[in-house]
């Protein structure tokens, strides 16, 4: 799985590795094979991101970088108007600001991977990202080629820890974007293929079957089918979503299993819901023949994943980032296992789901207070 433990880290990402630069070398659009066109499957340890061009709105430039004393001073600020916005009950996260952003990049997307993404910090200013699909880079040979959105925990922006790399510019700002680049054969201006090639499909529908009949067969099923609690909140759950299943197409046999359970988890959560509503006589017929929807969000995922968990087997629609915090409702029960985005932290801002399950949280920030 790329989404990986819900904590704060030297920089917060979805995606396995992340690269902060400037430099820039950009080739001709007419050089370079069209990249929104190119098929690429995924692999976790292929995935790099670097932070998109960026600054704040109104505010003038500096002319050298910030001494420690000032990003101390900085982080103050932060922390009082996080503070603030706790005692007056402020979300840091709003379904309106994430919808808002992915609509910018969706735009852009459609104007070709270029243009202006405005994203409003939490003090209130604006900070302008350069969204650049196709933008190559003087110091490796990578191409961008997809945007990505990226979510900063709480922990990360008041943590004196991480204050000699935080950019004043994000001091105040929770949603950055950065693009998703990828390795690029310079001689031939084309996209490299993926370092990992990964298992035939064949081979991971038989893993996946033989996962899903051991996750049936375990005590751990046993004991979700006999937990009361979810056939008593079957009416109102209508929705799943859940992020940080991972891939099904690992090559490492314990990541494998631990993401096939999981997407067994979800399959057998549907069951149990969909036959407590269908018993339930105090809805009326339409109300329990009313299908559970269920979704997945892993940047993760690649085509293999898509064919077997959404298309064979019918466990879920896989979505992309942000989409799943945009379906999430007072009618959803939320799982999250794992992820390396605040996703705790950005639902109870959003919305009040009608349940949630996720795994043990590491605690390595006790000391952090605002």
């Amino acid at each position: 799985m790329t989404e990986q433990k819900e904590r704060p880290g030297p920089t917060p990402t979805i995606m396995s590795t992340t690269i902060e630069v400037k430099g820039d070398d950009v080739i001709e659009e007419e050089e370079i094979q069209d990249v929104s066109s190119v098929e690429m499957e995924d692999h976790p340890s292929d995935m790099i991101i670097v932070l998109a061009e960026r600054k704040r709105v109104g505010v003038p430039q500096r002319s050298s970088a910030p001494t420690i004393e000032e990003r101390l001073a900085i982080l103050q600020q932060v922390k009082s108007r996080i503070k603030t916005m706790i005692a007056e009950d402020i979300p840091l996260f709003t379904m309106e600001g994430i919808r808002d952003v992915h609509e910018q990049v969706q735009k852009c997307m459609a104007q070709g991977g270029k243009g202006d993404i405005l994203v409003k910090g939490l003090d209130g200013i604006m900070v302008r990202f350069q969204l650049h699909i196709g933008q190559t880079y003087d110091w490796a040979d990578y191409i961008s080629v997809n945007p990505v959105i990226e979510y900063v925990p709480m922990q990360h922006l008041i943590s004196e820890k991480w204050v000699k790399h935080r950019d004043p510019e994000l001091a105040f700002c929770n949603l950055v974007i950065y693009h998703r680049v990828k390795l690029l054969e310079k001689e031939r201006r084309v996209v490299a293929e993926a370092r990992h090639a990964g298992k035939p499909k064949e081979e991971v529908g038989r893993d996946v079957d033989n996962c899903l009949h051991e996750w049936v067969s375990s005590e751990q099923c046993k004991q979700l089918q006999n937990l009361d609690v979810l056939r008593k909140d079957a009416s109102q759950i209508k929705k799943i979503v859940a992020f940080a299943c991972g891939s099904i197409t690992h090559c490492d046999d314990r990541s494998k299993g631990r993401s096939c359970y999981q997407h067994g988890l979800i399959k057998t959560l549907r069951e149990i819901l969909t036959r407590a509503r269908q018993e339930d006589v105090s809805l009326t017929r339409e109300q329990r023949d009313e299908q559970i929807q269920c979704f997945i969000q892993d940047p993760a995922y690649t085509d293999i994943d898509r064919e077997i968990l959404q298309d064979d087997y019918g466990i879920a629609t896989i979505i992309e980032n942000p989409e799943g915090f945009l379906e999430v409702d007072d009618s959803t029960l939320v799982l999250s296992f794992s992820p390396n985005v605040p996703v705790r932290q950005i639902v109870v801002d959003i919305a009040k789901p009608a349940a949630m399950i996720w795994d043990r949280i590491w605690d390595e920030d006790k000391d952090v207070e605002v």
